[in-house]
């Protein structure tokens, strides 16, 4: 379900924008990855950890090394049966038991799933007259995703917090910025 009361877009038509044309899909999609999650996320974390006196290191964050693996044939990159990180795992695999290479991933994120486990704590964090004057945005199908995540149906705690809480958070500050503006 989606937040969004238009359905039925294929996801190659709202995303064709972004890619050029005469590329295949996963060159544009490694572009884009590169141009926009990867370097703006490695400068978030430098941020972030200087400003809260953290030291951290992101592997792998050598330019020449990047370099190296974004000039990587496909077929390092992506195994016959669609994994990611093929010649990472392949030389690992020497010193690693499959155990290791062949488990989830598995990330530190904010335990976004208790935070939101509260109907009443989410409704107080949204503002449904402000998400109602948003074009195409479904207030029924944004409470059917609270509904269905509250009992257990669905688990939606990100779907909730990014694209809900986040974007309405977001929508206030840049509606404030116009109004100052204009």
């Amino acid at each position: 379900m989606s937040v969004y009361s238009t359905s039925g877009n294929n996801p190659l038509q709202v995303f064709s924008k972004y890619f050029e044309n005469d590329n295949d899909a996963f060159d544009n999609i490694s572009a884009f990855e590169f141009n926009n999650f990867l370097v703006k996320k490695f400068t978030h974390i430098d941020k972030m950890c200087m400003a809260n006196s953290v030291e951290a290191r992101v592997p792998f964050l050598d330019y020449n090394l990047v370099e190296f693996a974004y000039s990587l044939p496909r077929s390092y990159k992506i195994s016959a049966t669609g994994r990611g990180k093929r010649i990472l795992k392949d030389m690992a695999s020497q010193y690693l038991p499959d155990y290791i290479i062949k488990r989830r991933k598995a990330g530190f994120g904010m335990p976004l799933r208790s935070i939101f486990s509260d109907g009443n704590k989410i409704d107080s964090l949204i503002d449904y007259e402000i998400m109602s004057d948003i074009k195409n945005f479904s207030i029924d199908n944004t409470k059917k995703i609270i509904k269905n995540h509250i009992n257990g149906l669905e688990d939606n705690p990100a779907l909730i917090f990014y694209s809900i809480i986040s974007f309405q958070i977001w929508y206030k500050k840049f509606m404030e910025i116009l109004k100052c503006i204009n």
